[in-house]
Parts: structure tokens; C-alpha cells; sequence
């Protein structure tokens, strides 16, 4: 038997990851959803009901001393990250727990230094690393580019009336990924900032130039007051180009689509529908694969160690919430 615990009940949870644990004890016998937890404990009891854990609890701590999961499942809020992390890992628990991995890199490098004391098995939840056009982005670029022929990566996310006064913590995702398909560090980062005070303090357009340990760039853009929810991502290698538009639910292309053109033939054309691990909001956006990926890697004996993966990604967003011009 394979004991899960989740620990926050709310809107994100409820959405994405409580039918992702659902589904993922549907698929796999021997995973059990063995109790939730939450500080309002009319949630957790709710939560319970409708994706088919055992128990509820509105205290996290007395949960793990009850339950003694296998993993747990943390989903809270940036505030509350460190402080429940941290406690589960000293207690000795494997995590699973949502971007970021603290509310600022010196969380984020405690929190590390937590995992290595104790050898705790981790996944900072970047979901679109998981996401299965992404998934299918990474095996073409493998099987397809040599290492190090990559050139360029272009990035673009645009929101729709997204009046964030600091919209970091949502640019941490471009970062991560792009970071992610290039397979290598930023060696340097310069930052430009279009504010717009007019519609409301820390409101701004923020665009990235960077160089990459490996010598290859990337030119990064946020645009959080578009016309238009998307993510768009062009790598080009030699003579290798990869297209990328990521699905988003509520976006006018919300399926997503990857096109991969070789010496200026189109080699292949996908949609987000023909690259699936399910129709669900929660499949498509890869948070089913991040929990599934996992539990499995955990069940197999395998050690994950992945806090580590995320610091640089925290230290760039940091730059961005206080507006610094370089990394």
C-alpha cells in the first residue's frame, strides 16, 4: 500500500490536483488517499468526500503522526510554503508541493538545505515541465538536435487584465521552462520594465535578454494587460526550429499545438489533442503527470531530488519583484 496525504483544500487544489490524485489512485491499486487536511475544516471534509479520501483533519501535524503517509501533497499558499514544507520534511515525509519553492530564494535555499539533512524525496510542482506537449518537445529535441546546437528560445506570455502588483510569482513559470528546454543555467540576465501607473502600482510589461551558461540566448517577455491569454515558445537550432504553444484553459487556443520544421520542411504538426494524457484541465496542463510521475519514481525506488532544480528559477523571479536591471 501506497499512503497519500494532501495538505490544502482550496480553489487551486480543488481544481487541478484533487482530480489528479483521484485519478491517480483510480489507476493504481495500491495507492491510497488515506486522509486531507486543511486549517478550515469544513473544506477538508468536503475535499474528502468529493475525491475519495479516507479521513480529514484541520490539523497537518496530528495528520502525519496518525497517518504516516508514504507522500504528501502540499498545496498552500506562497505565504504558508516554507513553514509547511519544512515541517514535513523534518517529519520525515516525501513532498510533492506547489511552485515556489518559498516565498524568496533564502526559503527556497533553506528548504533545500532541509531536503539534503534529511534526505527527503521533493518535486517543486513546475507544471510545464509536465505538461505532455512539453513532454513531447523535449523527445523531439532529443532524438532530433545535437547537444549544445541550440541558438536562440523565444518567449512570450501574455495575460489578459492581470493587474498583479507583482507579477513574479506568475513569471516564475516562463522562467522555469525556458530554463528547462535549454538545459542550462542563466549566465546573465538584463531586465527592462514597461509600467503602466495608470493602471495600478507594480503594473508593467517585463522583458528579459538573456545568455545561457551554454552560450545560447533567449529573449523573454511578460505581457500581463494584453488583449490575450497565451504562451508562445520558437527555439531554433541548427537547422532545427521548434514551435510551441502551450494549452491553457479559457484561451482562444486552448488545446495547444507544436510544429517542428527541419531545414524548412514541416516535419510534424500536433495538437494538444492528439498528445494527451487526458481532455481535463488537469491532464492538459501537466499536473497529473507531475503527481503521477512521482508517486511512480518514489514507488520504484528511486530518491528525486528536485528543490535544487528551482533555486536559479527563484533568484531570476526575485529580480523581476524588485525590479532590478540584471541578473
Amino acid at each position: 500500500m501506497f499512503k497519500i496525504c494532501l495538505i490544502g483544500c482550496g480553489g487551486q487544489s480543488s481544481r487541478v490536483h484533487g482530480p489528479s490524485l483521484r485519478k491517480y489512485a483510480g489507476f493504481n491499486p495500491q495507492a491510497v488517499l488515506v486522509a486531507c487536511c486543511d486549517i478550515d475544516g469544513g473544506k477538508a471534509a468536503e475535499y474528502s468526500r468529493k475525491f475519495g479520501f479516507m479521513k480529514y483533519y484541520s490539523d497537518f501535524e496530528k495528520m502525519l503522526d496518525k497517518e504516516k503517509p508514504d507522500a504528501v501533497s502540499i498545496v498552500t499558499p506562497i505565504e504558508a510554503t516554507f513553514n509547511v514544507v519544512s515541517k514535513v520534511m523534518k517529519h520525515g515525509f516525501p513532498v510533492i508541493f506547489e511552485k515556489p519553492p518559498g516565498k524568496d530564494s533564502g526559503e527556497a535555499r533553506e528548504l533545500l538545505s532541509i531536503s539534503k539533512q534529511y534526505n527527503i524525496p521533493n518535486r517543486v510542482a513546475f507544471n510545464r515541465r509536465f505538461m505532455p506537449l512539453v513532454r513531447k518537445l523535449k523527445q523531439l529535441m532529443l532524438e532530433n538536435i545535437k547537444p549544445g546546437t541550440i541558438q536562440n528560445i523565444e518567449y512570450h506570455m501574455g495575460r489578459f487584465n492581470r493587474r498583479d502588483p507583482d507579477f513574479s510569482m506568475t513569471a516564475i513559470h516562463g522562467i522555469d521552462v525556458v530554463r528547462y528546454i535549454m538545459d542550462s543555467d542563466y549566465k546573465h540576465v538584463k531586465f527592462f520594465y514597461q509600467e503602466f501607473p495608470e493602471l495600478g502600482h507594480g503594473v508593467a510589461n517585463i522583458y528579459m535578454h538573456c545568455i545561457f551558461e551554454n552560450g545560447a540566448t533567449a529573449s523573454i517577455n511578460f505581457c500581463p494587460v494584453s488583449g490575450a491569454t497565451d504562451e508562445r515558445v520558437r527555439i531554433d537550432a541548427l537547422d532545427n526550429t521548434f514551435l510551441l504553444h502551450m494549452p491553457f484553459r479559457g484561451s482562444y487556443d486552448s488545446d495547444g499545438k507544436l510544429v517542428y520544421i527541419q531545414k524548412n520542411c514541416v516535419i510534424m504538426d500536433l495538437t494538444g489533442k492528439e498528445v494527451l494524457d487526458g481532455d481535463e484541465p488537469f491532464e492538459t496542463s501537466g499536473i497529473y503527470y507531475e503527481n503521477a510521475s512521482f508517486f511512480d519514481s518514489f514507488i520504484s525506488g528511486h530518491n528525486p531530488q528536485e528543490i535544487e532544480t528551482t533555486i536559479q528559477s527563484v533568484e531570476v523571479a526575485e529580480c523581476i519583484g524588485k525590479r532590478l536591471p540584471e541578473y
